[in-house]
């Protein structure tokens, strides 16, 4: 899973003000930019990505999305 995400920090959008409009509300929003659609998925079917979210299965409540961006 490492390395599996750009390093582009100023390019993601995490925590911080947000303005919520619609839907559910949530206290934390985190965007990690991947190099492509197939990098995404893979990274979320990885063992080590599999491991951690076990840790939160139960614990918290979590939405995740991926979706293609554009340039």
């Amino acid at each position: 899973m490492k390395g599996m995400h750009r390093d582009v920090f100023p390019d993601l959008a995490r925590g911080g003000f947000t303005r919520h409009r619609e839907g559910q509300q949530r206290p934390r929003n985190v965007v990690i930019e991947f190099d492509s659609m197939e990098t995404a998925l893979a990274c979320y079917n990885s063992p080590e990505y599999q491991a951690a979210k076990s840790f939160r299965d139960g614990k918290a409540v979590a939405d995740l999305m991926i979706m293609e961006g554009i340039e």
